[in-house]
């Protein structure tokens, strides 16, 4: 498909069409304006929590090194050399003291720069001080989520892009720790799939299925914590009113709710934890 891509006829009210999930110009465009132009969450700091440990991440199609140097700084770095563009890590994870391309041996400090050339004396009028590992031109964070910018002229804050609402359910997780704070330390299960990436996202918001499609893992998971603290979320709208229950553990609760059409103000939402009950309305 070529662009200008007209998507108010691909997505109707009551239809979507397939050239939505396929077409390799509107994923190109979806790379370009979604992913290229906006903020794009790399990790959480806890993930990285000693100086040298890295991990792998991807912003939009291009591999990033998330770190923490040595002065104990978090890093987000583009994993190609700048010499010839090949990796210089080449593990998901780890700790390491620099990183080392490959196939030509250049060395980089944990905070990007350059430290070494091979065979120096054929680069005699080099400046390495311009030739650290590139970098997102903007990198920040919030509670320790840390989010990059590939775009130097979005003038958009991380603070504007998440909102007062996404600040909210960021808050609301983190403030079930007694200390404020949340560790991402147990890992990860990766599946790969082949189909488009918004399929992925919207299985993710879709509060419609889990009881259907995942019976099996609900009622092993209420049998495995039957102990453990409950976590109960009344949802109360007009008509008709919604009662959805799970458990959590002691530091930990997520509760996903989406039902297309609600307004502003028509939602309200109780968590109970233990003893402790928050409260919103929207």
């Amino acid at each position: 498909m070529t662009l200008p891509i007209d998507y108010h006829e691909l997505v109707k009210p009551d239809r979507v069409k397939g050239d939505v999930y396929v077409d390799a110009g509107i994923f190109q465009d979806e790379m370009d304006r979604i992913y290229g132009q906006s903020w794009i969450y790399i990790g959480h700091e806890s993930e990285i929590p000693l100086a040298g440990d890295y991990k792998l991440k991807t912003l939009g199609l291009q591999e990033v090194i998330f770190c923490r140097d040595a002065q104990a700084n978090v890093q987000v770095m583009f994993n190609r050399c700048r010499h010839r563009a090949a990796t210089v890590c080449q593990e998901m994870r780890g700790n390491c003291r620099e990183f080392r391309c490959e196939y030509h041996g250049w060395v980089y400090g944990l905070d990007g720069s350059l430290k070494i050339i091979p065979y120096a004396d054929g680069y005699a009028d080099l400046d390495k001080t311009g030739l650290g590992l590139a970098k997102p031109p903007k990198v920040d964070s919030y509670r320790g989520f840390v989010f990059a910018l590939a775009d130097n002229d979005v003038k958009l804050t991380l603070d504007d892009h998440l909102g007062e609402p996404a600040r909210q359910q960021i808050d609301l997780f983190c403030d079930l720790s007694p200390v404020g704070e949340i560790e991402v330390q147990a890992g990860s299960s990766l599946l790969a799939f082949n189909g488009n990436w918004k399929l992925q996202m919207e299985n993710s918001i879709d509060g419609y299925h889990p009881n259907f499609t995942h019976q099996s893992f609900f009622r092993a998971f209420r049998k495995k914590l039957a102990s453990e603290l409950t976590c109960s979320m009344v949802v109360r709208m007009p008509n008709p009113a919604i009662l959805a229950g799970g458990t959590a553990t002691s530091n930990t609760a997520a509760i996903i709710w989406q039902k297309p059409g609600v307004t502003q103000g028509s939602l309200h939402l109780e968590v109970h934890l233990g003893e402790k009950s928050t409260i919103r309305t929207w």
